[in-house]
Formats: structure tokens, C-alpha cells, sequence
């Protein structure tokens, strides 16, 4: 088992994100800070010369709030994210954790389940997401997490060792 990219326990798979270089994550961080408190500032000190509240400024702090969630988001997923995958009496349920807020909840119910491997980016990258699916039902779970093909080769084993006998 490789621990920089999934764990597996019990009935829960956990994928890691291979965190962004550290200077990147703080540059994101500052710059989805900036966008929420810059605007609300420019709005106290336009107030504090004497000029009237326009509209436009509630306009400008919604989008820019908007733009600094998004890039908040990024910055955490890109720094704190796994996605959670909990097996139990036919379901499969899929979290999206951000470490401050989950997202992307899915809940799938399977007859038969298989684990199959995805190609992304170039091939020459060989990197390979996981994709839970039922063949008789056309369900399916795909993660976003890449993986070396080795890595991903090696957790469909232990995934149908100790899930896939469930199913």
C-alpha cells in the first residue's frame, strides 16, 4: 500500500491529493484572503471620505467574494483534499473532503460492483483514476485523484479482495 496516495480501512477507501508545493498553496490562500477584504476595505474607506454607499460596491463585494470562495476552494482541495469512498450493504458513498467542508456527495447502489482504471492527462504520464461501476445497472463512481498505474493496479487488488467479495 502506497500511504501517499489511498488508505484503505475496514470498508472505507480514503484517496489522497498530492498537496501543492508549499509557495503555491500560500500564494492561493493570500490571494482568496485579498479578494474577500480588499473590496469590504475599499468599501470602509469610500464611506469614511464622506461619499454615499452606491450599489455597485455590494455588487463588486458579491463577486469578488464569489471569486475568493472559488479560489478558497482550490486552494484547499490542492492542499488538504481526499475523497472518501464507504462500502456497506450494497452502497457506495462518495465524499468530496475539503478539510473545512465536504462537497460532491454521491451515494450509488450496486448489484454487482466492479473497479476499472481511467486514463487522464497524456498517456506517456501514465496517470489513472478509479472508477467504481455496476455493469447491470450503469451506475458509476469516478474519482478525480490521479494515480500511477502501478498504484491504481495495486489498490483494485486489495479493493477485490476485500470489497469486491461483498458484492
Amino acid at each position: 500500500m502506497n500511504r501517499n496516495h489511498y488508505t484503505l480501512k475496514g470498508n472505507t477507501l480514503t484517496l489522497f491529493v498530492k498537496p501543492a508545493p508549499i509557495v503555491v498553496s500560500v500564494l492561493m490562500f493570500v490571494f482568496s484572503f485579498m479578494l474577500f477584504t480588499l473590496p469590504i476595505v475599499g468599501l470602509i474607506r469610500y464611506i469614511s471620505e464622506g461619499n454615499g454607499i452606491k450599489a455597485g460596491f455590494f455588487l463588486m463585494i458579491f463577486i469578488f467574494s464569489l471569486l475568493g470562495f472559488y479560489l478558497l476552494r482550490i486552494a484547499l482541495w490542492n492542499t488538504y483534499g481526499k475523497e472518501e469512498i464507504t462500502f456497506s450493504n450494497n452502497l457506495c458513498t462518495y465524499t468530496a473532503n475539503y478539510r473545512w467542508f465536504k462537497d460532491g456527495v454521491k451515494t450509488e447502489y450496486f448489484d454487482t460492483i466492479n473497479f476499472a482504471k481511467n486514463p487522464v492527462g497524456y498517456l506517456e504520464d501514465n496517470n489513472y483514476t478509479l472508477v467504481i461501476e455496476d455493469f447491470n445497472a450503469e451506475n458509476e463512481i469516478m474519482c478525480v485523484i490521479k494515480m500511477p498505474e502501478t498504484t491504481l493496479e495495486q489498490l483494485i487488488r486489495e479493493l477485490k479482495e476485500n470489497i469486491g467479495n461483498a458484492y
